[in-house]
């Protein structure tokens, strides 16, 4: 139910989670395995930096409806290969 609030959400402000780099069935995946075993899968464990993306990926998404729903038109920041840079926000919409 929860996703396809989200999906609504981001359909709503015009976000295009994959150009966000969101995948929310792994985050479905991971929320459901901290919440009923209180551990990351084993799978983003033994990739730290899987880990790190896709908590990334979840902040970044949030920060994108936010500021689509607020209007928001100029740049954003963004990792680009581990480096920041400034995107026009309108690269994450649809």
């Amino acid at each position: 139910m929860v996703k396809r609030q989200i999906e609504s959400l981001a359909e709503s402000g015009r976000v295009d989670l994959a150009k966000a780099g969101l995948d929310l069935e792994l985050l479905k995946e991971a929320r459901d395995s901290v919440a009923h075993t209180g551990k990351i899968p084993d799978e983003m464990r033994t990739n730290r930096h899987g880990t790190y993306q896709l908590l990334a990926a979840a902040q970044f998404g949030l920060q994108l409806l936010l500021l689509a729903k607020l209007g928001y038109s100029d740049r954003v920041v963004t990792a680009n290969e581990g480096w920041k840079s400034y995107e026009l926000i309108e690269k994450f919409l649809k």
